[in-house]
Formats: structure tokens, sequence, C-alpha cells
């Protein structure tokens, strides 16, 4: 069968677009477009096949929860989590989170010294040390962090896999781990890199949490509105980059971006 000169200039949706919006609940044509942008961009920026998952907030809170990549890791609320279309879900308390549903020690494209994690968040939480974002520990090892932490002082900063820093806004915050020493994290078109001693991290046995750590319990809740999240191979300060790029720019096709 000779292929239709559309589908050959990428006017229809590409066989991941394709895939997901076959799994899709809404039907809002306009919905499927930007979706199927947002793949078809990730796919064509070499970044879908990094990807365990991702997570974007849609018009329906059940194709919010859905992992575009695959049926894997579809993620959960746990607890009373408030859902806003196109907007996310906030997240009020280590009662009132998301469950990512991924285990960080049991994923194909995610390892010790090879990992990336972001979320794509609306609004800030009170400026209070120790906020866990998502991720959690592992106490039986060490090293035993795997998260993206709000940390915060008089300078507001972020801070992901425990060392690396850069000012905290809203929107993308992206953190990943390329070797064995070298951190790279990005919030809002800018990243930075620190090389560090450790020689890798132990992967938690516990599911990633949005909005709050998981270390068999939730802890550190990081209240706000959640918009996007995801994990995957480790990613470089410019691949970080145009994973934002195209949150943003899905994001601000749906009117919601920060």
């Amino acid at each position: 069968m000779i292929p239709s000169p559309i589908a050959i200039f990428g006017k229809e949706p590409g066989g991941g677009a394709q895939q997901y919006l076959n799994r899709m609940s809404s039907t809002n044509a306009t919905l499927r477009t930007h979706i199927t942008t947002l793949i078809n961009g990730l796919i064509s920026d070499g970044l879908w096949a990094k990807l365990d998952s991702i997570q974007v907030a849609q018009l329906l809170e059940n194709d919010s929860l859905r992992n575009l990549i695959s049926v894997s890791y579809p993620s959960t609320k746990q607890g009373s989590p408030v859902f806003a279309a196109d907007q996310g879900f906030t997240t009020v308390s280590t009662t009132d989170f998301i469950k990512s549903g991924f285990i960080p020690n049991s994923v194909s494209n995610f390892d010790n010294n090879d990992m990336t994690q972001f979320n794509y968040r609306r609004t800030s939480p009170a400026l209070v040390a120790g906020r866990e974002e998502m991720g959690g520990y592992d106490a039986a090892a060490s090293p035993y962090h795997m998260g993206i932490e709000g940390s915060f002082s008089v300078v507001a900063k972020m801070q992901a896999f425990t060392s690396a820093l850069v000012p905290y806004v809203n929107g993308f915050h992206g953190a990943s781990r390329t070797d064995a020493s070298t951190h790279h994290v990005c919030a809002k078109r800018t990243t930075a890199s620190r090389t560090v001693a450790s020689g890798g991290w132990t992967l938690p046995a516990y599911e990633a949490f949005v909005g709050c750590g998981n270390s068999g319990v939730a802890f550190g809740a990081s209240p706000g509105q959640y918009a996007a999240w995801g994990f995957g191979s480790g990613m470089t300060p410019s691949q970080l980059l145009l994973l934002e790029a195209r949150l943003q720019t899905y994001f601000t096709s749906r009117g919601t971006a920060v």
C-alpha cells in the first residue's frame, strides 16, 4: 500500500501520537491536534525514546492521568487533589497528592547514573525548606535520594538530586543525571550543571509521588498545581531545554502556560 502524500509530509498523527489518541477519552478535535503536535515534537527532538512516562493536563481528568508513552505507569490520585481542565491537579498535603505509577528501580530507561524527572507546576508552595515536589527516599540504601526538592531560603532555589541549584520559578522543573558525577537542572529556560563526588544513587523501590516525596510514607508536601510530570533516561541541558519548550508550547496552545 502506498502511503498518502499527507502522511509523508507529516500532516497526519505519527505512530506514537496515534497510539495515544486511540486511548484518549476526549474526542475534542482541538485538544487532539495539540496532543499530536506535542508527541510528534518530542519524537522529532529525539526525546520520546528517552521517556518512560509523561502525563500532561488535558480536558478530562482520566486523560490527564494517562501516560502518553504507553499503558504502563498510569498515575492515580491519592486523597482528593482538585483537578482543573488543562491546568492539572492541585496537591494539598501528604494525604492529597498524585501517585505517579512509576517505581524507579523497576523501569527500562531509568538508571542510577542515567535518569531524568520533571514536572510543570503552575503555582508555588509556601517558601519552606524541605518541600519535595516529586520523587522519594529509600532509607535502606545510601545514597538514597531521588527527587526534585524545593529548597527555599532567602533566595529561593530548586534543588535536584540533593546537589544542583537553579533559581526557583513556576513552570518547568527538570532534573537529570547523565553520568556518575554530573547533575543537570532546568527551570524555565535556565539550566545549570554541577559535578559532585558521588558515584551514583541507589534507586528507591518506592513509587515516586508528585506533590510530596515517598519514603514508604508520604513526606515533605509541596502543595501546588501540577500540570505535567514524567520520568526517563538522562538528558543533557540542551535536551532539557527542548523538553521544556515542547511543554511550554503545548500549554500555551491550551491557554494555561506560566
